[in-house]
């Protein structure tokens, strides 16, 4: 799952009625192909090194990936833009979920809506704040209330991080596109000595 994905997993769940606050809803962000496409791979320090191996060796390659490098850091920084929004409207999006990693644990989620009865929230390890806060949700004997463990949280903590990657790997591109156009003009041009 890519970390526009993730984030928007956060901005559905946040919407949700049990864990909304007042009426203020967060956007979504938009998906982007090339994205997708160019950034999740190179996620990894293997991927990156592969593509950037290449890029010294196959001579139009680093002419395709710094325009898409680029595009990509565009395209970040759009999302960016909305996360920004989204973190000025709502400071919090996880002020009515419940921090639970024992219960996400127990059922092989990061996430996991609940719904009990008064009498079943009892036999669960909240502390007494929670169990207060869950009673106010009760509507006709029952309660819907959303656990979440520290990964999901990173889904929207972890956002704003990329973008020194995005920067980076663009630089290392563009580094590696004129040592790639150098090496190739020193092949090219000692081969072809005129007398």
């Amino acid at each position: 799952m890519c970390i526009r994905d993730r984030y928007n997993t956060i901005v559905h769940e946040y919407n949700s009625s049990e864990n909304r606050i007042a009426e203020v809803y967060m956007n979504k962000m938009n998906e982007y192909a090339i994205y997708n496409i160019f950034f999740n791979p190179m996620r990894t320090f293997p991927a990156r090194f592969l593509m950037f191996f290449a890029c010294l060796f196959v001579p139009l390659l680093p002419f395709i990936l710094v325009p898409a490098l680029l595009i990509v850091l565009i395209q970040y920084e759009l999302s960016y833009r909305v996360f920004c929004e989204n973190e000025h409207k709502v400071p919090d999006p996880f002020q009515n979920m419940i921090f639970s990693p024992d219960l996400c644990r127990i059922t092989n989620n990061n996430h996991r809506y609940y719904e009990l009865s008064i009498k079943d929230l009892e036999g669960l390890s909240f502390n007494f704040e929670v169990i207060r806060s869950l009673r106010m949700r009760e509507i006709q004997g029952k309660i819907r209330f959303m656990v979440y463990n520290a990964e999901f949280s990173e889904y929207y903590t972890n956002f704003p991080t990329h973008r020194r990657s995005h920067i980076t790997n663009l630089i290392f591109a563009i580094v590696l596109s004129v040592i790639n156009c150098f090496v190739y003009y020193k092949i090219f041009h000692d081969n072809y000595v005129i007398f």
